[in-house]
């Protein structure tokens, strides 16, 4: 997927297009990012390292901010790195800049250890431990369900799989009058905006929603219909293929649960690839 979103950036300047046709370049950055997830807390937990692996991620997030549509992320990840220097580093700032002569508390100011712990404090431990714990099984649940995530999208939210596959899928929305048998095919435009088609149609779960508005859409006007989505996509470049299974009513279907029954297993392999792979992507999110 790096390979294809970098290729189709044409409005970064001509040496860095040319860069980025280099397959070596595409590997290079892939595994340069993959080696900095695995070792910048170790290199910020250390006095030595520290101030090192800071301009790691300081340039590492700037460059994301350029290549991709990512928001405050970016921003957001270099404030928060901020929080491995010692608490005192903006006063520190301040006064270097202002010549002001603001305090600065040490470390064994600021914090006071003692030997046993109030019943309030074990409480708050025994907190923080069962929130750190779903913080840590909750992006692993994916690997107990079946398929692909980056597929069936179930346990994708929250497993923080960024920028790990870009998909799209196009389809056809009918529904059909249970009483008379006459078929609607729906035009999606008179529902959602461009950002939010692009945003369901590789999504089996937005598509679902999307067929549950459908549904009460009709019943306003008093008919009962079976509302079907005949949804293909395309996963990191491969051919299109079925991703929701046509016959299936889902307008009357249940919220999803775990495994969702009607998405169509991903089957198509990486080297069965679509002629052009310049696709209009959801964002790779």
């Amino acid at each position: 997927p790096l390979m294809m979103w970098l290729r189709k950036n044409d409005d970064l300047p001509s040496i860095i297009i040319h860069l980025f046709k280099q397959d070596w370049v595409i590997f290079f950055m892939a595994y340069s990012g993959m080696f900095l997830d695995l070792f910048i807390v170790p290199a910020l937990l250390f006095d030595k390292t520290r101030k090192w692996g800071f301009l790691l991620v300081l340039s590492f997030h700037l460059m994301n901010s350029q290549l991709f549509s990512i928001g405050i992320f970016p921003f957001f990840m270099i404030a928060a790195s901020s929080l491995y220097f010692s608490p005192d580093w903006v006063r520190k700032i301040i006064n270097y800049l202002s010549g002001n002569n603001w305090k600065i508390n040490t470390s064994s100011q600021l914090f006071f250890y003692k030997d046993s712990i109030s019943k309030k404090q074990k409480i708050i431990i025994a907190l923080l431990i069962l929130w750190s714990s779903v913080q840590i099984i909750l992006p692993l649940r994916h690997f107990f369900i079946p398929g692909s995530v980056h597929w069936t999208e179930e346990g994708h939210r929250y497993s923080w799989h960024m920028k790990l596959r870009t998909k799209r899928g196009i389809g056809i929305y009918t529904a059909k009058d249970k009483r008379t048998g006459v078929v609607d095919t729906i035009n999606v435009d008179n529902y959602l905006n461009d950002r939010q088609k692009k945003k369901m149609s590789g999504r089996p779960y937005l598509i679902w929603k999307f067929c549950q508005m459908i549904k009460k859409d009709y019943a306003i006007i008093g008919k009962d219909v079976a509302v079907y989505a005949n949804v293909k996509a395309t996963l990191n470049g491969r051919k299109y293929q079925q991703l929701i299974d046509s016959t299936v009513d889902l307008g009357s279907a249940a919220r999803p649960t775990f495994p969702v029954t009607w998405i169509v297993p991903l089957h198509t392999p990486l080297n069965d690839r679509l002629n052009n792979n310049s696709i209009n992507d959801d964002g790779g999110e």
